[in-house]
């Protein structure tokens, strides 16, 4: 009795998370369809800023997209039961993981330097944004990495990393599909990402009925960050920090 109930929930486990992590591409490609995939063809106004799309800016798309298309291919692997395959391909989300870190970096400090910002923010304020989604994706990652052994821990952590870096693409989701629905810009884009945490807190208390740790303890210092960002975006010590980082 307790297989014949157990294999059903594994099963929705599966289709649950793999679906997440479609769900995440996929609103990654929509939020930046009209400024970056689809801007040949939509025509849709920039907001690049001055000057064209650099070499570096189509490297962090790329390294970026590989990160969403290699979380579906992992959860793919759990789907189709290639556990040891899931577990050997770890070194290229290491490498995939480093490399979102270290291009995000570079790109948010330059984008600051040429003023790539939203309307209303200045570049200090703005650059709190990329780089604290820059530290909890690595820190998500991290003890993902950790706990590579717990599934359940590694998994939502995983989720939890990949919401991080998820608010460039829903500034734009609530800039250009939204519009007049939800404040463009930062703002916009993390009440978007909040709702995959939404979805996985809902997920976890119908199956389990409360609450599992990483998301409450991860997903609250999501929450957290997002309204910390707006007050430290514009204090004068992170002005000045800033300023000294853009150059």
């Amino acid at each position: 009795m307790a297989t014949a109930t157990t294999v059903p929930r594994i099963q929705t486990e599966r289709r649950f998370f793999t679906g997440m992590a479609i769900a995440m591409a996929l609103f990654v490609f929509i939020g930046f369809a009209p400024t970056y995939f689809l801007y040949p063809v939509l025509g849709t106004e920039s907001v690049r800023g001055a000057g064209p799309l650099t070499l570096m800016v189509h490297l962090h798309a790329a390294v970026s997209s590989a990160w969403m298309l290699f979380l579906i291919m992992q959860a793919g692997l759990i789907a189709g039961r290639q556990h040891e395959q899931h577990m050997r391909n770890g070194v290229i989300g290491l490498g995939l993981a480093i490399a979102v870190v270290v291009i995000g970096v570079v790109v948010a400090i330059h984008s600051g330097r040429v003023g790539r910002t939203p309307p209303d923010w200045t570049p200090a304020a703005f650059l709190v944004f990329p780089l604290t989604s820059v530290a909890l994706f690595s820190g998500f990652i991290g003890a993902a990495l950790m706990w590579r052994r717990r599934p359940d821990y590694h998994k939502r952590l995983i989720l939890l990393g990949t919401m991080a870096i998820l608010v460039p693409a829903g500034s734009r989701f609530a800039r250009y599909i939204l519009t007049g629905v939800l404040p463009p810009g930062p703002i916009g884009g993390m009440i978007l990402s909040d709702l995959f945490l939404a979805a996985l807190a809902a997920y976890d208390i119908r199956s389990k009925g409360r609450l599992h740790p990483v998301t409450l303890w991860g997903g609250g210092l999501l929450l957290l960050s997002q309204p910390l960002r707006l007050i430290i975006g514009k204090s004068d010590p992170w002005t000045a920090f800033a300023t000294w980082l853009i150059g």
